[in-house]
Order: C-alpha cells, then sequence, then structure tokens
C-alpha cells in the first residue's frame, strides 16, 4: 500500500498540487478529525478545534497523520480516474458540465478553514442563513440553513476563494452549471433563530464586478447560468454585462395563486477561445434555448 501510495501521488502530485492546494489539506484533516469525533458537527468539537488554534491544529495533523495520507491518497485516485474520464470523453466529442451549488454546508470544511469569508459569530455559528421568501410554492418560504457569504471580505481578497472553487471543478469538466444564479445579484439572508423564512431580507451580491474577476482569472465565462425566481431586472445585469445569457422565469397562472409553468432559457454564449482544448478537438459548448411556454408570452 505505501509503494503504491507512493507512486500514485509522485505521478500525479504536479498537477494535483496545482489544483486542489487550497482546499485538500483542510479537507483531509476535517475528514480526519470528523470520524474521530463520530461525525459530529464540527462545531461540537472542542473549541480549540472549532477557532483552529495553532496548537490544536498541530496535535490533529501529528495525531491524525495516517488518516490524513488515507484521505489525500483516497482524492489522487479520484484525480486520475476523472482526468481519464475526461479525456475519453473529449476523444468521443463529448463535454462535461459540472454543477457548482452557490452556497456551502454549515458543517463543512469551507466554512471551518474561511470562517472571515462568512456571516458567523464568535462561535462561528451562522449569524445569517441562506434561503428563498415566500412564493407561489410556500407561505413560509423556504429556509436551506446554509451560511451566507460575507461579500465584503471576499472582494478584498479578489474573490479568491470562489475562483478557487471554480477552477477545481473546471479540472475535471468543460462547463459549469452556477446554481442559484440570481443570487450573485441579490440573496435572501435570514436571521439564523428564524423558524421560517418570511422575516429575510434581499441582500445585493457581487454582481457584475464578480464575473469581471472570474473572467479575468480564468480567461473566460464557461458557464450555463441557472436561477428559479420571479422575473427580477436586477438578476440580467450580471447575465447582460458578462455576456451569460439565460435564467429561469416562473409565471404565475391568471386568475390563480400558483405557479403555472416553469420557464427555463438558458445557454452560454462565452465560447472557448482559439488554440483551446475545446476548439482543437472540435468540442461545441452547450448552447441550447429551452423557450418559455405561451403563458410567459402573454
Amino acid at each position: 500500500m505505501g509503494e503504491l501510495q507512493g507512486w500514485c501521488e509522485e505521478r500525479s502530485a504536479p498537477r494535483l498540487r496545482a489544483v486542489l492546494a487550497h482546499w485538500l489539506e483542510n479537507y483531509a484533516l476535517f475528514r480526519a478529525l470528523k470520524e474521530k469525533y463520530h461525525g459530529v458537527s464540527y462545531l461540537d468539537w472542542p473549541a480549540e478545534l472549532v477557532h483552529r488554534t495553532p496548537a490544536a491544529m498541530t496535535r490533529a495533523r501529528r495525531e491524525l497523520s495516517k488518516q490524513i495520507d488515507q484521505i489525500r491518497f483516497a482524492q489522487f485516485l479520484i484525480f486520475q480516474q476523472a482526468q481519464r474520464l475526461r479525456e475519453h470523453a473529449h476523444v468521443k466529442g463529448i463535454a462535461l458540465i459540472g454543477d457548482l451549488p452557490f452556497f456551502v454546508s454549515p458543517d463543512s470544511s469551507d466554512v471551518w478553514a474561511h470562517p472571515e469569508l462568512f456571516l458567523l459569530d464568535e462561535k462561528c455559528r451562522p449569524r445569517f442563513v441562506a434561503g428563498v421568501p415566500p412564493d407561489y410554492f410556500s407561505a413560509n418560504g423556504q429556509l436551506w440553513g446554509n451560511p451566507v457569504y460575507d461579500w465584503d471580505a471576499l472582494r478584498r481578497t479578489g474573490f479568491r476563494f470562489c475562483i478557487d472553487r471554480l477552477r477545481a471543478l473546471l479540472a475535471y469538466v468543460d462547463v459549469i452549471r452556477l446554481d442559484h444564479f440570481r443570487a450573485f445579484a441579490a440573496a435572501w439572508h435570514v436571521p439564523a433563530d428564524a423558524l421560517t423564512a418570511k422575516t429575510g431580507q434581499w441582500v445585493t451580491g457581487p454582481g457584475a464586478e464578480f464575473f469581471a474577476a472570474v473572467k479575468k482569472e480564468l480567461g473566460g465565462l464557461p458557464f450555463i447560468p441557472l436561477t428559479i425566481h420571479l422575473t427580477r431586472s436586477c438578476t440580467r445585469e450580471p447575465m447582460t454585462t458578462t455576456r451569460l445569457v439565460g435564467g429561469t422565469k416562473l409565471c404565475p397562472k391568471r386568475n390563480e395563486g400558483r405557479c403555472a409553468a416553469v420557464c427555463i432559457e438558458v445557454m452560454v454564449t462565452q465560447a472557448p477561445s482559439r488554440g483551446s482544448y475545446s476548439s482543437r478537438h472540435g468540442l461545441r459548448w452547450p448552447h441550447w434555448p429551452l423557450h418559455p411556454c405561451k403563458t410567459c408570452l402573454t
């Protein structure tokens, strides 16, 4: 096992470090600690681990070194297998689409390793959580429970955390579907102690500024925006400014207080640059509008 692990790590290490270095070590330690504490939320770990004090982190890495190596090794294997799958798809002229949720899990290595990028209290618990307001589906709205971003803090870093997430996924796929796209314009923030999503409020997101930073880093915007919402002009702003077109519209059926149809129009308008892998191998980026229903057009 040791020789095989060493061979695989040596063979994949340069590419893997370039793609996953920003999260692999934190993730491996997080998973090892989750196992040690029988799967409970990291917020229920000893306080020194919740707050990642240097002494506690050093001790944990030393005590759990074997488990950490096993988790890292599993990621090496996943990386290699995913690369082979992608190469096989490209040979067949197929481009792969990956999905990226807008929010992250409250019990995740993302929040644990980067508490300064989320709206948390002094105990690292969310001050606000994500959701959506009351609509035609639910009179109370939807309370998702995800911690929400501190966009001011993210902006000061050049959106590094978000760009690293995108870059990591693009190591496996060719196009990313951006879930809950409307949150880039504004997201529904609900006080963490609320019982329903009624008491939330819209909080402005990073908008087109975010996509300008992403395009500068990645050289393009290979995204499929997807959002479900009542038509709002604010959601169009990051789409039109960054040449992303599409979204999802919900239209209440006339004379009825419920939704009649979900009408989706999504496409990728950012074509691959000349000389890119996709262009050289004749791959086509997804480009498919699903046209509005008659209800939406009336």
